[in-house]
């Protein structure tokens, strides 16, 4: 399935199947498009700011209230 370029928002998909002897099945279900990439940002630890130690805490915020997962890079 590929959405119409710019779509986010639901969207309809339909499936066929067709045997041998011509009959044909078919399902119908609505999608959500989200062709928008997240957007987020680093609350703390501040820019610059020197840490130390094994593990350090990292605040992000984002608008997005469909998010899976952040990770680090």
């Amino acid at each position: 399935m590929q959405p119409p370029i710019g779509h986010s928002g639901p969207l309809a998909e339909t499936v066929r199947a067709f045997d041998y002897r011509g009959n044909v099945g078919e399902a119908t279900t609505v999608v959500q498009a989200d062709l928008r990439a997240p957007t987020g940002w680093i609350v703390s630890p501040e820019q610059l700011t020197v840490v130390h130690g094994a593990t350090v805490d990292v605040t992000v915020e984002s608008p997005d209230t469909d998010l899976q997962s952040i990770t680090s890079a």
